[in-house]
């Protein structure tokens, strides 16, 4: 799994994925991790959202989105859990990571 070669504060999904989706994907994550995941996806229905949440996402954006707002959830997201993981929470940068495989 790739989030066991470098150091990640977070994971951002869409649920629209090739080959296997953004749900099949959170659920094997949070078999292994406990990073915040943000999920994002076209599908603007409830039951999407609810099934994201509940498989384990932090939090959750549909399409489209305001640029200003997604780079606010995560710095949120990575706030929280960093407080709560013994981490100071300063956030140097930010790097991004198209991998296509985990």
């Amino acid at each position: 799994m790739k989030l066991k070669e470098k150091d990640y504060q977070l994971v951002i999904l869409d649920v629209m994925m090739p080959g296997i989706d953004g749900f099949e994907t959170l659920e094997q994550i949070r078999k292994e991790s406990s990073l915040p995941i943000l999920m994002f996806t076209s599908k603007n229905d409830s039951a999407s959202k609810v099934r994201g949440l509940r498989a384990g996402a932090d939090d959750y954006l549909t399409k489209p989105f305001d640029m200003d707002e997604l780079i606010a959830r995560m710095i949120s997201l990575i706030r929280r859990y960093t407080r709560f993981n013994g981490q100071d929470g300063t956030l140097q940068q930010f790097d991004f990571d198209e991998a296509e495989n985990l």
